[in-house]
């Protein structure tokens, strides 16, 4: 699995049934743009999508997220703070977790279960509800 395969699975399942629109932007110019902008009942969002294999063996182990830079940070907390509906979408494995833009400064800095506290919307050890994870993200 990978981000792109993260994306095309939110694309199938989310547009058109949750999300009015949505695209994926591969900007090579100017770094930190979040993956995906979206319109969802009207309004527009933004989510940054990262995946990662596995997680840590031990529980005290920080969860890195590889390619998660300070730019995206900053785009996450610059549009969020300006318009709110702004997202990190993390895989790991087959769980997934959903984070607010204002959670989403600290990940790469904490443990799982740390990790499984600041998410706004987990799916540990079941299935990704795409209605769930819509009615979240209208929250």
């Amino acid at each position: 699995m990978s981000e792109n395969s993260l994306w095309h699975k939110l694309r199938k399942n989310m547009v058109p049934k949750h999300w009015d629109e949505a695209t994926r932007h591969e900007d090579k110019l100017s770094k930190g743009i979040a993956d995906v902008s979206f319109c969802q009942s009207g309004d527009h969002g933004w989510m940054e999508l990262k995946h990662i294999d596995l997680w840590p063996i031990r529980a005290s182990t920080i969860v890195r997220i590889p390619h998660y830079h300070d730019y995206q940070r900053n785009f996450l907390r610059d549009k969020g703070s300006a318009a709110g509906n702004t997202w990190l979408f993390l895989q790991v494995d087959r769980d997934h977790l959903l984070f607010h833009w204002s959670a989403a400064q600290a990940v790469g800095t904490l443990t799982t279960s740390e990790l499984e506290a600041h998410a706004y919307r987990t799916w540990i050890g079941r299935k990704l509800d795409y209605i769930e994870l819509a009615i979240a993200m209208e929250q």
